[in-house]
């Protein structure tokens, strides 16, 4: 009976030490206010497991959903943070990251990226209304396609969508406005 009480001991810790949300967490994020972000968390090692997801330790969203979307409505530096129970009740550690929300004047910014799934999110803000293309190539060179053509209106951030499953690797994507050229770096990743 001993024996047994100290297998199942032994099994308990194991599982809590191996409980670890592999979470899309960059060590610090930059976004503008108003930006719609989502963060997830790979629940195929740990399945039937709950997330807490908390931002400046304030509890934003709890449950069974491995994937949280934010919308970050205030500028300032903020603590995003998720934490994994398993079905057993093991409370793993709290996982963070630091998200510096900047004020609104014009900018650019894509997420998620790297991308693990079929989505990325190109976010525009100008100040005056512009004509805006953004065009995917490979680093060869090589077009892959155009993701937007398009008027943008001023001081409005404008969210382009962009849905395809590429293939695991580098892409550059180019935005042209009247008077920027903005060259970037997508990287692709595959949790297998």
């Amino acid at each position: 009976m001993l024996c047994r009480f100290r297998y199942l001991a032994y099994l308990a810790i194991l599982t809590c030490g191996s409980l670890r949300a592999s979470a899309q967490f960059p060590l610090a994020d930059e976004v503008c206010t108003g930006t719609c972000k989502s963060y997830w968390v790979d629940s195929t090692a740990n399945q039937a497991c709950a997330y807490i997801w908390s931002v400046d330790e304030k509890v934003v969203q709890s449950g069974s959903t491995c994937m949280l979307t934010y919308t970050w409505d205030t500028e300032g530096v903020f603590n995003l943070g998720i934490r994994q129970i398993s079905a057993v009740g093991c409370v793993g550690n709290m996982q963070t990251c630091q998200v510096i929300v900047n004020p609104v004047t014009s900018g650019i910014s894509i997420f998620p990226n790297p991308i693990s799934g079929s989505e990325i999110n190109f976010q525009l803000y100008l100040p005056e209304s512009e004509v805006v293309t953004i065009d995917l190539f490979m680093p060869d060179g090589q077009k892959v396609c155009r993701i937007f053509e398009g008027s943008v209106p001023e001081k409005t951030a404008r969210t382009i969508t962009y849905r395809h499953l590429l293939h695991q690797g580098i892409y550059v994507y180019q935005i042209k406005t009247g008077k920027l050229n903005i060259n970037g770096k997508v990287i692709v990743i595959r949790v297998y």
